[in-house]
């Protein structure tokens, strides 16, 4: 499974070059190097079109200044009810500055699992964080058999008993046998079980 997507939802561009620009820039960074990807946007519009189109987000990272699609409020605010609307127990980290803390509503709370000082702790902390919490959450998605399938297709084990032989590799002995293993993929053959396994 793709390691999936971090939803980053700030005001800052990276090419702003202010420090706080700088730091996000490298936390996503760090974010890409732990093998997830990133996708930044600057506005609570460009948020929301994300999470409508996008079911591989794993985590979301928002600031709760983000400008908003309308005069109502934050636009943090509209993208904590728009992953609230979307997602169930995606982690959300709400990027704070000073001592902006005291003064969001209390939904926010109980809407986010941490919070993320950007100026305060190094990029590598944060993103650890953060991919943590994403990998937590996409591991927890799987229902139980799925999530058995995915463990045994990950540990690249043979299984000679049932009708993929190995992953399909008798199909590469033929261009027709070659056509069918490239259309489906070794991945589904090789995940070909039996009841017998």
């Amino acid at each position: 499974m793709a390691e999936g997507l971090v939803l980053l939802a700030v005001e800052e561009r990276p090419e702003d070059g202010s420090a706080a620009a700088g730091q996000l820039a490298h936390i996503a960074e760090a974010i890409r190097e732990s093998g997830l990807r990133v996708r930044w946007v600057v506005s609570a519009t460009d948020a929301e079109a994300v999470l409508r189109t996008e079911a591989g987000v794993a985590a979301a990272v928002v600031a709760w200044d983000l400008p908003a699609a309308t005069g109502d409020g934050p636009g943090g605010a509209a993208v904590l009810r728009g992953i609230g609307r979307r997602f169930h127990n995606l982690p959300v980290f709400l990027v704070m500055a000073g001592e902006g803390l005291r003064e969001l509503p209390l939904w926010v709370s109980q809407s986010v699992v941490g919070y993320v000082w950007p100026l305060e702790d190094t990029p590598a902390f944060i993103a650890g964080r953060i991919a943590t919490a994403a990998r937590t959450y996409r591991d927890n998605l799987l229902p139980p058999f799925f999530k058995a399938l995915r463990r045994f297709d990950d540990a690249h084990e043979y299984s000679w008993h049932t009708p993929a032989h190995s992953g399909g590799v008798a199909f590469l002995k033929s261009p027709v046998g070659r056509a069918f293993h490239d259309y489906f993929g070794e991945r589904l053959l090789r995940s070909d079980l039996s009841i017998s396994v």
